[in-house]
């Protein structure tokens, strides 16, 4: 969703003033001017577990409790105490929440960003010397624990006591050592508890007391401290270790034991890359240490401090209603949302669900930080009531609403934070009058693979029978339409039909977040995606989800399992920087939505049974990955049917494996155009450079990496994600990730089409093609694609195997921004350019060519030889460093003959002029003709030139079509035409070198499209829409006042050199309805040509039209003011081209509901043309019939012949 708000009197002015051309880094049609915000429920723990001051759970259990094994003496035996003061308790490494001196404890935060002033009465925002009134809990809310009468340490404290506790007074002096009321306390073990013969529980480096004659705790006074340890996870014999607990290693070793007294007598304290508040490179000092232990005392120390401190510092920058580019540039680089929040016994707290800003930011902040942990944990019926607010606008904690659902496209969701296992509140119900309980959702909860999305059919229970789990309620409340009254527009976030949030009925997405807990199954944050591990056994089949029962493990396992079948996902934080993170990547999935940017592409432009693929490209927005699907085109009636029969992207992730190798081919090309393996063994110096450790200081995570990850960062680690692996990243050490996260690994297909290559298809009568063709006849079928990984792709046309991949060496220097951790906001266009393949003759031999355009990834070109699709070779680069005059290539490149040599023609594209200090090109638009068969091609560019265009206001000439009457038999261009941003048409003569301006409307009606052409070598049609649809700009709905933008045809006879103007064109006048366009007024006697003005607000032409046989095919863009059409929606229009009448004198435009973004005609085996329209909302194409023109149906009006003067190859 755009962030800014443009107001309507933005887009005359956009279309004409003088400036270069607003060009977006997203694409424009997922995006809209209205606001409408997902509406976010954040459904906090209250239990009285929140109050602790260890996690895991397992750090510190009652006596008797099984959980006691994991404190263990070192001879392996249990010790009966695991508490404060013992070394485990108070190392991070097994103790989560303890301090830990690698991490910089933020001072939490108000709504603002400022910090917030603590509960002693000068509301403090900084500690410092003396160190002294320390809060016990910095918001003032959480009771403080009392301790055993103990005033001196000659007092025992008992065993059992597990001493030393929280002390009774609101404050601790951290560095004066005094009485033990006043300061930090500190245990020892001494010989009875009357002897003062005692000792730390560290000796030696080990862990070693208590034992049998140190056994009796005392409380001494003492500063703050921490222990550094490393700890171990092993088997039931203790021979095989590893970093992390899984049910098989459940036994804790812990070795090299050092404490650590943070005292002023030691100035000199370990500093990790991550504690930024140090000033020495490699040092803290007492005052630096001191002061991060005194933040983490007052307001990490407990669960409930971590979770609210660390839940205002991730939504601090979250925000309501965007603002006005004007008022804000930076905006748009925030995530804007509608927040409520709840606590988990539904009534303690509650913040309705209101946009994220002003009095209602501030309140939610407020009741956050009132937070008090006293209540027992009945997540279910928690997670129940957030379904019921989003079911019937209210629920128990606001009973009298506001009801959050604003619009039928609005996306809804949970986020439950929770520290411990789920109990009570069974029944759970379900209806309004609060007498229907909910049953189970999904079959046998312990059955795999997750049920595909379908309406719910009542079917055997799970296991246990009385069990209605979490997983049920989130089940329950994606599942049914929540709203049945509203039509279901809800877009897609993509994925899978059984796993994917793709319900497009009214539903809650649910997201759960286990603070410090542990189920029986053991989790690995990468689950969505990994080839292994517990989730994937159970997708596969071989697992089963554990059956819940309340106050067991394995409702944490449940908890997992609410987040799979609500299509959220499931996070486990055991730390405060795993919880901002994991909260941030929560709200990351939030903005996500399915997309489609270009066409289709076909195996075959009239399919056959057995040869009717259909290949569609798409995207998933704030991710930024995208997916290459084949499926089959049904060949009665040109639908795209079935599942896929293969995707790319899945494909894909089989040929990167977990140990760090891959078997993907990857390469760039060097200064030579010789192919390069894109590893760093293997490129040049220059080219290597562009990855290494340097460069990354610019990636947005640098400055929070420690340093052993910057240690580790370098160009190989890099290349290696850029090739698809996650280094430093493993099942043990997921915390070590350097780079973003993906769950696939193909970039956005946002405007670049794919192209199929199989046999040759054209039958050029030059000399050797015949006997190429037989040669290629069974060429191996292969789709290029390109991405925005800046990699244009080779795929297997029948498996969807990736067979190479190619990255144009212009796009190297800034491949490093796509490991940003905050890349979706981010997002930029590398290659997004269309592909053009033709056959040439080069020399003596012929040769199969790909070129493709950059689009907003850079200002150029790049040519492969692709005669062997198992064998590419790189032929050249063109690109604004040859030729400043080169903007922007939006436009693709065409192939042709002229004068009898194969030429490429390239447009001037885009903002030709300087940038950055670099290419001072002119502004003008100009068309470049490079001879394919000349080795020194960029030093004899033919350079055709226009009039129009300068520095300050570029003409904006991007787009072209080329009258090569045989094309089939000889592909000679005759003249190309084009349109450009200043409402210019022009024709080129390509073999004289001449531009001729034909036609001129003016800047508010720019040519973005190319046109269609038809006629004969001396005569053609041009057929024209206007309009432009290229920066957020363009996305306003304007006023009636703005001028309305036009589809025409007109004639040239290729030797005129006058002017046209509307004026010597008919008018027609087309009448409207939201629901059908038709002609009210078909007038005029010019023999010129004809238009019409579009009727709707905004309407414009910005995909190419099309004339097929005696058709006009023209799909226009209709921006909205509807927060639920982004990009706003769609006229398909079918005129006769002799006439510009409707074809088949039936109704001449068909309405879509989203962008169309390309189109691709065929021709089935029946004789029938249809055309396969792509939409804008990533959904399947649609089929619409070509209509034909009736007999009689011509009118005037340039309507001289419909011989179509070259076929565009789309498919092959």
């Amino acid at each position: 969703m755009l962030a800014a708000l443009l107001t309507g009197s933005v887009l005359g002015a956009a279309l004409s003033r003088a400036a270069t051309t607003d060009l977006a880094d997203k694409p424009l049609a997922n995006s809209t001017t209205a606001v409408l915000l997902p509406n976010i429920m954040l459904d906090l723990d209250n239990s009285g577990s929140m109050l602790w001051s260890y996690m895991p759970d397992y750090v510190r259990m009652k006596s008797g409790n099984t959980w006691e094994k994991y404190c263990r003496d070192t001879d392996g035996s249990i010790n009966a105490v695991c508490n404060q003061g013992d070394p485990p308790y108070a190392a991070s490494a097994f103790n989560k929440i303890y301090y830990n001196p690698a991490v910089r404890y933020e001072w939490p935060v108000n709504p603002d960003g400022s910090r917030v002033g603590d509960a002693t009465g000068s509301h403090r925002t900084a500690y410092g010397s003396p160190w002294s009134g320390i809060p016990s809990d910095g918001f003032g809310q959480q009771r403080v624990e009392y301790t055993y009468e103990q005033t001196s340490m000659d007092d025992p404290c008992g065993r059992a006591f597990g001493c030393p506790k929280k002390l009774p007074n609101d404050t601790v002096n951290l560095a004066t050592i005094g009485s033990v009321t006043a300061n930090f306390p500190d245990r020892v073990w001494c010989r009875s508890s009357t002897s003062s013969t005692c000792v730390s529980a560290i000796d030696g480096g080990n862990y070693s007391y208590p034992n049998d004659r140190y056994d009796s705790p005392r409380l001494a006074t003492g500063a703050p401290y921490y222990y550094n340890v490393t700890v171990r996870w092993c088997d039931s014999a203790g021979s095989n270790c590893q970093a992390n607990r899984d049910n098989t290693h459940a036994r804790v070793n812990y070795s090299q034991w050092e404490r650590v007294d943070i005292v002023p007598s030691r100035n000199s304290y370990p500093k990790a890359a991550t504690r930024t508040d140090c000033t020495a490179a490699t040092s803290c000092n007492f005052e630096e240490e001191i002061s991060n232990f005194a933040t983490w005392y007052a307001w990490y120390r407990t669960r409930s401090q971590m979770a609210k401190s660390s839940i205002g510092l991730a939504f601090k920058d979250v925000r309501g209603t965007p603002k006005d580019v004007t008022v804000d540039r930076t905006d748009g680089n925030y995530f804007h949302a509608r927040m409520g929040l709840m606590t988990i016994d539904n009534s303690t707290i509650t913040v309705p669900i209101e946009a994220f800003e002003g009095t209602h930011k501030q309140s939610f902040y407020t009741e956050l930080y009132k937070l008090n942990p006293d209540t027992s944990t009945p997540l279910r019926a928690a997670l129940n009531e957030v379904g019921r607010l989003f079911k019937f606008g209210k629920n128990a904690a606001f009973p009298n609403g506001p009801d959050p659902i604003q619009a039928a496209c609005q996306r809804n969701f949970a986020i439950l934070a929770t520290d411990g296992y789920w109990n009570g509140n069974d029944p759970l119900h379900i209806n309004d009058a609060r007498d229907t309980v909910m049953q189970d959702q999904d079959g046998d909860i312990t059955k795999a693979p997750r049920p595909s999305y379908a309406p719910y059919q009542a079917g055997s229970r799970g296991v246990p029978a009385d069990v209605v789990s979490l997983a049920d309620v989130a089940f329950y409340y994606y599942n049914n339409d929540l709203r049945p009254d509203m039509e279901n527009i809800v877009p897609s976030a993509g994925g899978a039909a059984n796993i994917g949030d793709v319900a497009n009925h009214q539903h809650m997405t649910t997201f759960t977040l286990g603070l410090g807990v542990d189920g029986t199954l053991p989790f690995r944050k990468d689950y969505k995606t990994a080839k292994a591990g517990e989730y994937y056994n159970i997708l596969q089949g071989t697992r089963n989800w554990p059956a819940p029962r309340e106050n067991t493990a394995e409702t944490i396992d449940d908890l997992w399992h609410a987040a799979v079948s609500g299509r959220g996902t499931y996070f486990s934080a055991k730390d405060p920087a795993a919880l901002q993170d994991s909260l941030h990547q929560a709200l990351g999935s939030i903005g996500q939505s399915d997309g489609s940017g270009a066409s289709a592409a076909t195996s075959n432009l009239q399919p056959t049974p057995g040869d009717d693929n259909i290949f569609i490209a798409n995207y998933r927005t704030q991710a930024w990955d995208g997916e290459l699907s084949a499926y089959r085109m049904d060949t009665t009636t040109g639908d795209v049917i079935g599942d896929p029969r293969w995707q790319a992207a899945v494909r894909l992730r089989l040929k990167v494996a977990a140990d760090g190798t891959d078997t993907r081919t990857i390469w760039t090309s060097d200064a030579n155009n010789n192919l390069v393996p894109f590893t760093t063994t293997d490129l040049p110096d220059a080219q290597k450079a562009y990855f290494n450790a340097t460069v990354q200081q610019s990636l947005s995570q640098f400055n929070s990496w420690s340093t052993e990850q910057k240690n580790a960062a370098n160009a190989d680690t890099l290349v290696r994600f850029l090739r698809g692996h996650d280094p430093m990243v493993t099942v043990d050490r997921e915390n070590k990730r350097l780079y973003r996260e993906r769950d696939k690994l193909l970039g956005d297909f946002v405007h670049s089409q794919p192209v199929h290559v199989g046999a040759p298809p054209f039958k050029f009568q030059d000399g050797g093609y015949d006997a190429f063709v037989t040669a290629k006849a069974a060429r191996s079928r292969t789709v290029y694609a390109a991405a925005n990984d800046g990699m244009l792709h080779a795929f297997d046309a029948q498996t969807g195997d990736e067979r190479w991949a190619y990255i144009p060496p212009m796009v190297l220097p800034d491949l490093w921004q796509l490991a940003h951790n905050d890349y979706a906001d981010r997002h930029r266009f590398f290659l997004d350019g269309a592909l053009t393949v033709s056959d040439v003759k080069i020399g003596n031999d012929w040769k199969t060519i790909l070129i493709g355009a950059m689009g907003k990834g850079g200002r150029g070109y790049y040519a492969l030889d692709i005669t062997d699709p198992a064998n590419p070779r790189a032929l050249w680069t063109y690109t604004a460093a040859d030729n400043p005059n080169l903007g922007y290539s939006f436009g693709p490149a065409h192939v042709t003959k002229v004068n009898n040599k194969w030429m490429a023609v390239l447009t001037s594209g885009y903002n030709n002029v300087a940038e950055g200090g670099r290419y001072d090109g002119d502004g003008k638009g100009h068309v470049f003709l490079l001879d394919l068969g000349d080795a020194s091609m960029k030093a004899h560019v033919i350079d055709i030139a226009t009039t129009a265009g300068t520095k300050e206001n570029p003409s904006g000439l991007a787009r072209l079509n080329i009258a090569a009457p045989d094309f089939n038999i000889s592909n000679t261009g005759v003249a190309a035409w084009g349109g450009d941003l200043l409402g210019n048409m022009w024709r080129f003569n390509l073999t004289a070198g001449t531009a001729t301006k034909i036609l001129a409307l003016d800047s508010s009606r720019p040519i973005m499209a190319a046109p269609d052409l038809t006629g004969t070598p001396d005569s053609v049609t041009v057929y024209f829409g206007t309009g432009r649809f290229l920066g957020t700009s363009d996305l306003v709905v304007p006023s009636a006042s703005v001028t309305s933008q036009i589809v025409g045809a007109f004639k040239d006879d290729l030797q005129s050199t006058t002017t046209l103007s509307l004026d010597a064109f008919s008018r027609r006048t087309m009448s409207s309805s939201d629901t059908s366009r038709d002609i009210s007024d078909a007038g005029g006697t010019s023999t010129v040509g004809w238009y019409f003005e579009l009727p709707g607000a905004g309407e414009r032409v910005a995909v190419d039209p099309q004339v097929f046989e005696d058709t006009f095919v023209v799909p226009t863009v209709v921006p909205s003011a509807s927060a639920c059409q982004p990009g706003g929606f769609s006229w398909m229009y079918q005129f006769t081209t002799s006439g510009g009448k409707p074809a088949g004198n039936t109704s001449l435009g068909t309405r879509l509901t989203s962008p169309i973004v390309g189109m691709t005609v065929s021709l089935l085996p029946s004789g029938k043309p249809v055309v396969v329209a792509v939409t804008a909302d990533g959904k399947r194409p649609k089929t619409i019939g070509l209509k034909k023109p009736t007999q009689g149906g011509g009118g005037n009006g340039g309507g001289v012949t419909t011989t179509r003067l070259q076929w565009r190859e789309l498919g092959r």
